[in-house]
C-alpha cells in the first residue's frame, strides 16, 4: 500500500494551466472586491465594476483611482484605504486558494490513494447505523429469528428450497454412534475359477 501511495501518476499540462487560470481570476476579482469594500468603508456604498472593464480598470485602481471602471464617479476614498482593503482581501483569497489546493492534492494529487473510500463513504457503508440495519444478514443466528407484530420468524436455512443443507438428515453430535458391523465384516476369499480342490 505504501508503495502504491508513493508511485507518481502522470500529470499533463492541463492541471497546472487550470490552477493558474483559477488563481488569476481569483486575484482579479479580489482587486475589485477590495475596491468595493473600500468604497463601502468610506461611506459611498459598495461599487462593482462593469463587465467590459473587468481587466482594463486594473491599471487605474493600482494608480489609486477608486472610480476606474465604474459608471459613476467616486469621491472620498483615499489611496491608503483603497490599498489596505485590496491587500486584506487578496491575503484572504490566497489563504482560501491554499486550503483548496491542499485539499485537491490530498484527494486527487500524485500522493493520493487511488480506489480508496473517503471517511464519509466508509462511515456510510460500515458505520453503526449501517451495521444495525444489516444485523440480520451479518448475524442471522442472533437477529434473524426475532418476530415483530404481524411478521413471522425467518425459517432455518435447512428448510429453504434450494439451500445446500435442505433435505439432509442431522447427525447427532452427542452419544454413541451405532457401528454397522456387517459393513466391517471380513470378506472370505473366494476360490479362483479353474483351481484345484483337495
Amino acid at each position: 500500500m505504501e508503495q502504491r501511495r508513493h508511485d507518481p501518476y502522470p500529470w499533463s499540462w492541463e492541471a497546472p494551466a487550470a490552477a493558474a487560470l483559477l488563481a488569476g481570476v481569483v486575484m482579479v476579482l479580489g482587486v475589485h472586491v477590495g475596491r468595493g469594500i473600500a468604497c463601502m468603508i468610506s461611506g459611498v456604498g459598495f461599487r462593482w465594476v462593469t463587465a467590459d472593464a473587468l481587466l482594463t480598470s486594473l491599471g487605474g485602481i493600482f494608480s489609486s483611482d477608486p472610480g476606474a471602471g465604474l459608471t459613476e464617479p467616486v469621491t472620498g476614498v483615499t489611496g491608503r484605504v483603497l490599498a489596505t482593503s485590496i491587500i486584506v482581501v487578496e491575503v484572504v483569497f490566497v489563504a482560501l486558494l491554499g486550503v483548496l489546493g491542499y485539499w485537491v492534492l490530498v484527494r486527487w494529487g500524485p500522493g493520493a490513494m487511488k480506489g480508496v473510500a473517503s471517511p464519509s463513504e466508509a462511515q456510510q457503508l460500515l458505520g453503526r447505523q449501517r451495521l444495525v440495519r444489516a444485523r440480520a444478514i451479518i448475524r442471522p443466528d442472533l437477529y434473524a429469528t426475532t418476530t415483530t407484530a404481524g411478521r413471522a420468524s425467518r425459517p432455518p436455512l435447512g428448510r429453504l428450497r434450494g439451500h445446500p443443507s435442505a433435505g439432509r438428515r442431522r447427525v447427532p453430535t452427542a452419544g454413541p454412534v451405532a457401528r454397522p458391523e456387517h459393513l466391517y465384516a471380513r470378506v472370505q476369499p473366494q476360490p479362483r475359477w479353474g483351481g484345484c480342490r483337495a
